[in-house]
């Protein structure tokens, strides 16, 4: 701009952000609660940055273990190119899938005739929960094998 002023995209600092403090914890093996995350992260932008566990899809999955939900590394540019091989690490990291949990890891892998329903579909088991008052039903995804 004229006036010398940059302007950074927020969602992209956070993203940025959101990594770092992935690599950090994956480099010393330190896993982080939801809650110590998200306070880690938030500490790292400008106050009232709006900031969600789902912004990290495609970046890091939540594991529950015991009564606590962990933050884990598990990014999707680190995985296999090969379909096959990707279900296979995908389903090695998590039994089941929601569908937009899954979406994010597997969308680079359609052709330009194919569709992700066409792909999931071929690869997975789809399981449908039935709905919760006022809820729409819950799909997960697992193996097939």
């Amino acid at each position: 701009q004229e006036d010398g002023r940059v302007c950074l995209d927020i969602h992209k600092m956070a993203l940025f952000r959101a990594d770092e403090l992935l690599t950090h914890s994956a480099s010393t093996s330190q896993r982080l609660t939801v809650d110590e995350f998200l306070r880690g992260w938030a500490s790292m932008l400008p106050p009232d940055t709006p900031l969600s566990i789902t912004m990290l899809r495609g970046r890091a999955v939540v594991e529950t273990r015991g009564p606590q939900q962990l933050v884990k590394p598990f990014s999707a540019s680190l995985l296999s190119r090969d379909v096959k091989k990707r279900f296979k690490e995908l389903f090695d990291q998590q039994a089941s899938w929601k569908r937009e949990d899954l979406l994010p890891y597997v969308c680079d892998l359609v052709g330009p005739s194919g569709s992700v329903d066409q792909l999931l579909m071929k690869h997975t088991r789809v399981t449908r929960s039935p709905p919760v008052k006022g809820q729409e039903e819950v799909r997960t995804y697992s193996s097939r094998v």
